[in-house]
């Protein structure tokens, strides 16, 4: 992998709370996109976050991320609905 990946607490909950095959494509799709060696050509940067705050876009869900070197730090799972709230 070029990229390590860590979860939240927060970010667990929310996988939790998803349906067992919804939650098993995201993190399929999360995995996949930790093996790229530039994971910033697939998300798009968060307005009004952090610096380095970006997004995943997986069907109707969006992974929301931190990247700290080589390290995805997963955030929250959420909604596209939710998630910008």
């Amino acid at each position: 992998m070029a990229y390590t990946l860590s979860f939240t607490e927060e970010a667990k909950k929310d996988i939790r709370g998803l349906e067992h095959i919804i939650a098993k494509l995201i993190y399929k799709k999360i995995t996949a996109y930790a093996s790229l060696d530039n994971v910033r050509s697939v998300s798009k940067k968060l307005v009004g976050y952090d610096e380095g705050d970006c997004r995943f876009r997986v069907g109707d869900y969006r992974v929301l991320y931190t990247l700290k070197g080589k390290v995805i730090e997963v955030f929250a799972v959420e909604n596209r609905k939710d998630a910008y709230r």
